[in-house]
């Protein structure tokens, strides 16, 4: 999973993803649930918040926490 976040750019799964309007099925969702915000940095979660930004997604949907 790290390695997917750390990334440069986006993967072909999430561009499929985001073709079909479904991050919110996407690994960046899932790093930003705060369930699982003790296993991943700061610095990853932004990544993903940003990742997620730049392709439109509405965070509305779903419950994450930057601090």
């Amino acid at each position: 999973m790290k390695i997917v976040i750390n990334k440069d750019g986006v993967t072909e799964e999430f561009t499929r993803l985001w073709s079909c309007k479904r991050l919110d099925l996407s690994l960046e969702v899932l790093v930003l649930n705060a369930k699982y915000k003790e296993l991943f940095t700061d610095e990853e979660r932004a990544i993903c918040l940003n990742r997620l930004k730049g392709y439109g997604y509405e965070f509305s949907s779903i419950q994450h926490e930057m601090n």
